[in-house]
């Protein structure tokens, strides 16, 4: 699978934080949502496995209405992440 999406381009050199605003909502990591600009290219594992979906099923995954409604929608099929994984995204 090949997706490119030249909007987050950057220096290699460059460090974190980030742009905050990045993706298209419903394809969007929970780190993405959640972590103020600090994100990797984990978040594109996240977004193609969102496209794989969409591509299989013909619906999309996630498809949140806002932000908000985006990590409900992300909640209500995952699950609530374990204390350490968000004390890793959050800390």
């Amino acid at each position: 699978i090949k997706i490119a999406d030249f909007g987050s381009c950057r220096d290699i050199d460059s460090k974190p934080p980030y742009t905050e605003y990045i993706a298209t909502r419903w394809y969007r990591s929970p780190e993405c949502l959640l972590c103020n600009g600090k994100y990797s290219y984990k978040m594109d594992m996240w977004s193609a496995g969102c496209v794989m979906y969409e591509i299989i099923s013909k619906n999309p995954l996630f498809p949140g209405n806002n932000e908000l409604d985006q990590i409900h929608k992300i909640h209500n099929i995952l699950g609530t992440p374990d204390p350490q994984v968000l004390k890793s995204m959050l800390g």
